[in-house]
């Protein structure tokens, strides 16, 4: 796991989102930067290969610099469906 500590500037916007998944979320992090104007602070935090109880128990940890102004958008499930849907022929 790759996480990058923000700078003086970026703790200065009013908002901060981090989004926490697993590899589906990969890729997604300059999409969402694109649409978001500079009063929005960004942390895109990917767990390859991580389940649900992963990513939650993770979760504690990864904001605990959030604030009930900042958002956390949590991704995650696709290894924990695998297996559970019945194959239809």
């Amino acid at each position: 796991m790759t996480q990058q500590r923000p700078n003086k500037a970026q703790h200065e916007r009013k908002h901060k989102i981090m989004r926490v998944g697993d590899s589906h979320t990969r890729g997604s992090a300059s999409n969402i930067k694109h649409n978001l104007n500079n009063d929005f602070y960004f942390n895109g935090i990917v767990k390859p290969g991580a389940d649900i109880t992963t990513l939650t128990s993770s979760v504690a940890e990864d904001t605990k610099l959030l604030t009930l102004k900042d958002i956390l958008v949590f991704w995650g499930g696709a290894i924990d469906v695998v297996g559970t849907i019945p194959k239809t022929d």
